[in-house]
């Protein structure tokens, strides 16, 4: 890690705070395709981005973050509120939501989903210490648990991608895309087709990407940890995933792309 960035981070542990979880994204200094600069994909990829897992707090840095939002964010695992995993082809981000003096905070890094496993393998720790569960991925199919009935196939890959050994939906609600028709000539999605499985864990929310019918590849998976179901709760904000604590939202995922549904 370069002795800057080095620096930057450990401005932020605490003493006799142990990493146990340490992954650098590298800047990416390549021009920006026309439809990445239309979506806003890939801007934190202009400067260098840090993941680290500690044995008491989840740490996200990300040098090129916009000024509006926060570039570094040390977040004690007892204040996590939420977090979310998108993937769409080569594109990966993963969001984290908390909260501090009661005001929401977020913190996003994006990644090539090449790499995916090295992020997904980092926030073991977090949700261990989230929720009580020892995060570990499950086996993609189990004879104890058959897939669910009237799901598109495409949504179980989604959800037994994202579930942890020992987890099982209690409930599941499955709502397919709305789209806004204007004069029968024009249509607007609404909101994205979206899959919302409940365990004794978490609330799970996985919402496919906004696109046309042929272009809708990757998803969003949110989740939110039982114990804090009663402090932030999932909005409909349009086609993005969003969340709500108190008078504050926050987008999980990428900006939306403009153009038609």
């Amino acid at each position: 890690m370069p002795a800057p960035l080095a620096a930057r981070l450990s401005e932020h542990l605490e003493q006799g705070e142990g990493i146990r979880k340490l992954i650098r994204v590298p800047a990416d200094h390549g021009p920006l395709s026309a439809e990445a600069r239309k979506s806003g994909l890939w801007r934190l990829t202009r400067a260098d981005q840090v993941l680290a897992v500690t044995d008491r707090r989840l740490i996200v840095g990300a040098e090129a973050a916009p000024e509006q939002t926060l570039r570094w964010l040390a977040i004690p695992y007892a204040d996590v509120l939420a977090w979310a995993l998108t993937e769409s082809l080569l594109y990966g981000r993963v969001d984290v939501c908390g909260e501090r003096s009661g005001r929401l905070v977020t913190a996003s890094l994006e990644f090539n989903t090449v790499g995916r496993w090295m992020i997904e393998e980092a926030l073991f720790p977090l949700q261990t210490a989230v929720l009580g569960i020892d995060a570990r991925p499950a086996s993609s199919r189990s004879p104890d648990h058959p897939d669910p009935p009237g799901i598109p196939m495409k949504f179980v890959s989604f959800l037994r991608h994202e579930l942890l050994a020992g987890e099982w939906p209690v409930g599941i609600v499955f709502e397919q895309r709305r789209v806004i028709r204007f004069l029968g000539l024009w249509r607007r999605l609404a909101r994205a087709a979206q899959l919302i499985a409940t365990t004794d864990f978490r609330l799970l929310v996985i919402r496919e990407e906004p696109g046309t019918e042929e272009a809708r590849y990757g998803y969003t998976a949110a989740s939110l940890p039982c114990r804090r179901l009663g402090d932030i709760v999932v909005v409909d904000t349009g086609p993005s995933l969003a969340v709500r604590h108190g008078s504050d939202v926050a987008v999980l995922g990428p900006p939306p792309a403009n153009g038609p549904a």
